[in-house]
């Protein structure tokens, strides 16, 4: 940047801006999640513009891809965060739990089990149906979410390699990076970028959370 100080002088110099970005759900995270399920499914969509709300608590445990062939990539992971709300117990009976995980958007139903009058515990499905795709120890109620997920027989290695860098090929023994992870429930959408180790050759590998 030039400047002109009082004396007539010319003063170059370097400014440096800092611009603080609060975190907001962005368009099109909620066209994406609304395009790819029915209408319904908008009623525990985020507005664009609400807070994301940062949080830890979801660790990758274990993950499997396949650059040459479909169907052949799996992951697990276990999740256990604080929500920002309360969980409604009247409301309980027709929810449903969006995890992103690298861009890879899988949606649950969860049905009460209502097996005695005081039992609070869940029941979680596939929206799509995926037998392969399951949930497991799920504790819903307060403000607290914990679950197990398994994810297999899957085709999301490309978009681990969009959202994080993975590999088809390496040339060191363990690669580290991030995969960025998104949970969606009661109309809150909380994200987290979770880190894992890596190896892969020849299209194919393996990885664990850090």
């Amino acid at each position: 940047m030039t400047a002109t100080d009082q004396t007539g002088q010319s003063l170059i110099g370097t400014v440096f801006v800092v611009v603080k970005l609060s975190a907001i759900v962005p368009d099109e995270i909620v066209t994406k999640i609304s395009s790819l399920y029915s209408t319904d499914f908008m009623t525990i969509l985020p507005n664009p513009g609400d807070t994301v709300n940062q949080f830890n608590g979801l660790t990758i445990n274990t993950l499997a891809f396949n650059f040459n062939a479909a169907n052949k990539d799996s992951m697990t992971l276990t999740l256990n965060m604080s929500l920002t709300e309360t969980v409604d117990m009247q409301t309980k009976k027709c929810q449903r739990l969006v995890l992103d995980i690298g861009g890879i958007p899988k949606v649950f139903e969860l049905k009460l089990n209502n097996k005695t009058p005081t039992d609070t515990s869940f029941t979680a499905t596939s929206k799509e149906g995926l037998k392969t795709d399951t949930i497991k120890g799920l504790v819903l109620g307060g403000k607290k979410l914990q679950l197990t997920a398994a994810l297999k027989n899957g085709t999301f290695a490309t978009a681990l390699q969009t959202s994080a860098g993975l590999q088809r090929d390496t040339n060191a023994s363990v690669v580290s990076t991030t995969i960025p992870c998104s949970v969606l429930y009661g109309g809150h959408i909380y994200q987290k970028s979770a880190p894992i180790t890596y190896t892969a050759k020849g299209g194919t590998g393996k990885g664990k959370g850090q």
